[in-house]
């Protein structure tokens, strides 16, 4: 288990080395969720699972959440390990964060896996500031 070392502190678990594999939980849910895929893929990559903030051992955020909060998650992670690029993997609310993020930071995405969500399309993104 690592801290993020600025506010919200987020919870993670990191494997392995190579290209960066990063895993992002669903609602209920929290990086143990990953546990298997960490163990199964460390041998060839670097793997990243975290705890959305309010979730697992992760702070709370602020009084008020958005959802775009959980994508400077994924922000605030990568930056803590040091990671520019990144296969991106989520499960089902996962899943629409990874879509977010990349449509925030399509650069910063080597590959999305997208496991049980729908497109981030309405009522998610409709007027959304992910797309300013």
């Amino acid at each position: 288990l690592r801290l993020t070392a600025s506010s919200p502190r987020l919870a993670m678990d990191v494997a392995g080395a190579g290209d960066p594999l990063v895993f992002l939980h669903g609602i209920g849910g929290n990086r143990s969720n990953w546990s298997g895929q960490l163990d199964a893929l460390s041998d060839q990559f670097r793997c990243v699972a975290f705890d959305f903030r309010g979730y697992g051992d992760s702070e709370d955020g602020p009084n008020t959440l958005d959802f775009f909060d959980f994508v400077d998650d994924v922000r605030h992670v990568l930056e803590a390990n040091k990671i520019s690029r990144c296969h991106l993997f989520g499960l089902s609310m996962g899943g629409l964060v990874a879509q977010a993020y990349y449509v925030r930071h399509p650069a910063n995405v080597l590959s999305l896996g997208l496991i049980g969500c729908r497109p981030g399309s309405s009522p998610v993104f409709e007027n959304s500031k992910a797309f300013a």
